[in-house]
């Protein structure tokens, strides 16, 4: 951990002290809501068997993108039916003792991970000591482990000091760092080799960096929506009284929702719509004259307020193409088989350490993480589920991902191999 305090920090501590002292004030007549009423949690009641037989009846036979976009109306008809078929009925088929009991699949067409469209030629680039690592960091996922692991592996001029975040603050689609040719000058002037972004949704433009090797981490929904209720109010960093009794996890997601990324917070990330231009966010100016979004973390989530609980077949299908070209997708769940994939598409050999940090430090010693699940009644899980639905989608879509890429290799090596050099690559080679 960083023994000072970033530009990031600082504002995160200013954010959730300001959200703190808006709702702290109100009455906790709510604060019932997560103890014993499972019957009167949205959602609960949509799984039912009934309805379960006859979505099994219209998946039947359903695979690839077929499967998907079926699952996704089933979401937007009954998004409590779609979370009952992606927890218990494993319509990706990924419901594995382990990474490697999973089988690649005999027919291409059942393949998500066919075509492949990650750039190889970059990972070969980065591993001989050129190039970079774009890390999209989702929140409470495991990207503090990843910069960790990162400075195990990279030399240490080339791994910025404050959480692999060039910009000391994790934002990469926030002017000036937007524009590619600033980051790019910034990260070779500063010789690093790894940047981190954690509050901006991934900019589609960024795709097209020169000499970027892109990856994330994914972890289940409702774990990850735990893991920031136990990390920024169990553990007071939100600014919120250590004398005082936390607030139920359901009445602070209910509060907070509406100030940070929201509901289906992965599908935003990555669906790739644009913000406002630059000039448009520079005129558009708080009471002290200064631009709104270089306070407001979570400022490229706004543009999401109107989706509520709604999300389209287009956005999902688009947050899946953009994901299908990044290098690595890792699963916080499958974290001690994911070596293969690092030391394949960046040539690293040290594993991240183990280290969870929304709980205690005895917690810590014994390497032991609560689940959302146990720790919640479970209709505020199922509620959890529901309001989530198309994150979950899309964290069980980029497990079948993860699992094809590490089932199917010995098959796509011999294609990735005899690659024919890109156009950029080869210009590179060039000069």
């Amino acid at each position: 951990m960083r023994s000072y305090l970033g530009w990031a920090s600082l504002a995160f501590m200013a954010t959730w002290v300001c959200i703190t002292i808006n709702f702290v004030s109100r009455n906790r007549e709510d604060d019932g809501l997560t103890r014993g009423r499972d019957d009167e949690i949205a959602g609960a009641a949509d799984l039912r068997q009934e309805s379960g037989i006859a979505s099994l009846k219209v998946l039947e036979g359903r695979k690839g993108w077929d499967l998907v976009e079926k699952l996704h109306s089933i979401g937007v008809a009954n998004p409590g039916e779609l979370a009952r078929l992606l927890e218990e009925e494993d319509p990706f088929e990924i419901a594995v003792d382990s990474p490697d009991r999973f089988q690649c699949p005999a027919i291409e067409a059942d393949r998500f991970s066919l075509p492949d469209i990650r750039d190889h030629h970059q990972e070969k680039y980065f591993k001989s000591g050129e190039g970079f690592i774009y890390y999209q960091h989702l929140r409470k996922a495991g990207g503090t482990g990843f910069c960790e692991m990162a400075g195990r592996n990279m030399p240490a001029r080339e791994v910025p000091m404050y959480h692999c975040m060039p910009d000391n603050r994790g934002a990469m689609a926030t002017p000036p760092w937007s524009d590619k040719d600033f980051l790019l000058e910034k990260m070779k002037k500063n010789g690093h080799r790894i940047t981190a972004n954690e509050w901006d949704a991934f900019p589609m433009s960024h795709l097209n960096l020169p000499g970027a090797v892109f990856g994330t981490t994914f972890r289940h929904p409702v774990d990850r929506w735990y893991s920031q209720y136990r990390f920024e109010h169990v553990e007071h960093r939100d600014g919120s009284d250590p004398e005082k009794e936390s607030m139920p996890f359901l009445v602070w997601y209910k509060r907070m929702r509406p100030y940070i990324m929201g509901d289906n917070y992965y599908v935003k990330t990555f669906c790739g719509k644009a913000n406002p231009p630059a000039e448009k966010l520079m005129q558009d100016l708080n009471a002290k004259g200064s631009p709104k979004h270089t306070n407001d973390l979570s400022w490229s989530y706004h543009k999401f307020n109107n989706w509520k609980d709604k999300v389209t077949w287009k956005d999902l299908k688009m947050a899946m193409e953009i994901l299908r070209r990044f290098n690595l997708i890792l699963i916080l769940e499958f974290v001690d088989d994911e070596m293969w994939a690092l030391e394949e598409a960046l040539g690293w050999t040290q594993a991240r350490k183990q280290v969870l940090p929304h709980e205690n430090q005895a917690k810590r010693e014994v390497k032991k993480s609560i689940s959302a699940k146990e720790a919640l009644p479970s209709g505020v899980w199922l509620e959890m589920l529901t309001a989530n639905v198309f994150d979950l989608l899309l964290f069980h879509w980029a497990k079948r991902m993860y699992l094809e890429r590490s089932a199917c290799r010995s098959f796509d090596e011999e294609a990735i191999l005899n690659l024919p050099p890109s156009i950029e690559h080869q210009q590179a080679v060039d000069a």
